[in-house]
């Protein structure tokens, strides 16, 4: 059935597994019951959509938009050929537009203001997973991350734990994390002094070298078997 309200969706959040899957269920749902045909575009191809008078009318099939990674295409909120394409988009009565942007959280989307927003955030566990990463605590790590993780959730934790270590690297040395609160400076500062500085570095440089022997195929192990691996010899 044809659309007559306008929608720009974003789905978004640093759980991307959780995000995209959402993407994909709400997509399926819709090509089950709505008889619709998903049509992948480009930022320039999203220009190009805004500037056509009036979409092509089918009896048969319906189309609905995805575009990836719009915010990063953006310089500034609000200005910009792509901002305004999409801002024309959604008060489109003819229009349906997904996008998905890839382990951003909502605050950081130039375009969140154009549409409905699913934000996707890390279960507790993953934060329970990641305060338990220090030397003489393997048993208690060990078993969150094996509570945990999954062939779907395994390149998330890795994600995420890259993210934490940094951090933990960088009070190390004395620096502070941007955008972070008092409390958090302090609980981080607590978890790096459990950690020699050589050891957190070469920990975060085995953590990019799992990212690098994956984009490449180098790899004989899963993400999750590397990261079981690193933390048997680390922690």
């Amino acid at each position: 059935m044809p659309y007559t309200t306008s929608m720009i969706t974003i789905f978004c959040g640093e759980d991307s597994v959780a995000s995209r899957d959402y993407l994909n269920q709400s997509l399926k749902a819709l090509k089950e019951k709505d008889n619709v045909i998903v049509q992948s575009i480009t930022a320039a191809e999203a220009i190009d959509l805004s500037l056509q008078d009036s979409q092509p009318i089918s009896l048969f099939e319906t189309p609905v938009y995805l575009l990836e990674s719009a915010s990063k295409k953006v310089a500034r909120k609000g200005s910009g050929d792509l901002y305004k394409a999409l801002l024309k988009l959604s008060k489109s009565t003819e229009i349906v537009l997904y996008i998905w942007e890839a382990g951003m959280i909502k605050r950081d989307i130039k375009t969140a203001d154009l549409g409905v927003v699913r934000e996707f955030k890390p279960s507790s566990s993953i934060f329970t997973l990641l305060d338990q990463c220090y030397p003489t605590n393997l048993k208690r790590f060990v078993a969150d991350f094996y509570g945990l993780v999954t062939p779907t959730t395994e390149l998330f934790i890795h994600i995420m734990l890259t993210r934490h270590i940094r951090s933990l690297l960088a009070i190390r040395l004395g620096e502070v994390p941007p955008r972070m609160q008092s409390w958090q400076i302090g609980k981080l500062k607590a978890q790096a002094s459990r950690w020699e500085a050589k050891s957190l570095l070469d920990f975060y440089e085995k953590l990019l070298n799992i990212e690098v022997q994956l984009k490449t195929g180098r790899s004989v192990y899963s993400v999750g078997e590397s990261l079981t691996l690193l933390s048997c010899y680390y922690l």
